[in-house]
């Protein structure tokens, strides 16, 4: 395929770019936000004693 033909399916490389990686953005985004979330339910005793285990269980 050559450049140009690759680039008839997208109109910039912007476009091209949120196509390769729009998708897994929006996963990460999610796992961050329960994370967050999960995190956020603890109490204060418990966020201090569980930080790396949420923080660890997102990035997995």
């Amino acid at each position: 395929m050559t450049t140009g033909a690759f680039y008839g399916y997208y109109p910039n490389k912007e476009a091209l770019f949120a196509a390769l990686v729009e998708e897994h953005a929006a996963a990460v985004m999610g796992c961050f936000m329960q994370a967050q979330d999960n995190f956020e339910q603890l109490s204060g005793e418990e966020q201090n004693e569980h930080l790396s285990d949420v923080a660890g269980s997102c990035m997995e």
